[in-house]
């Protein structure tokens, strides 16, 4: 390891720049445990889950992340983005609602409800 480092200056500025992001993040997270209660370091967890989850809108459809959706199954295709996905529900009239896995399968549906899925992004809608 020591060989590459000294070799490959491309890498060990990375490997370096790596090694003092993850060294500032451990220094916050300890300076945070012991100066903050664990009651606000919780409040401040859930207010973060709140901004994540906090629906936003685009061409017409309200984009919730992390959810996935359950309902009447029109079709499934491979897209490259999410993007792809909610214009592939656009230019399909009885599409309602959209799945979009974040390793690129899209499904549209015609009805259905979300449910929490870590591993999609969905949209209906409005």
């Amino acid at each position: 390891m020591i060989a590459t480092l000294h070799d490959e200056p491309e890498f060990s500025e990375l490997f370096m720049a790596d090694l003092l992001s993850r060294n500032s993040r451990i220094e916050e997270d300890l300076i945070d445990q012991l100066f903050n209660s664990s009651e606000k370091r919780l409040a401040l967890a859930v207010l973060l889950v709140g901004f994540l989850m906090k629906p936003r809108e685009q061409a017409g459809f309200v984009l919730q992340s992390n959810m996935d959706v359950i309902g009447s199954f029109l079709s499934g295709s491979q897209v490259d983005s999410e993007t792809e996905c909610l214009q592939k529900c656009i230019g399909t009239p009885e599409c309602n609602l959209f799945s979009y896995g974040k390793g690129s399968a899209c499904f549209l549906y015609s009805s259905g409800t979300f449910r929490s899925n870590s591993y999609y992004n969905s949209g209906r809608r409005k």
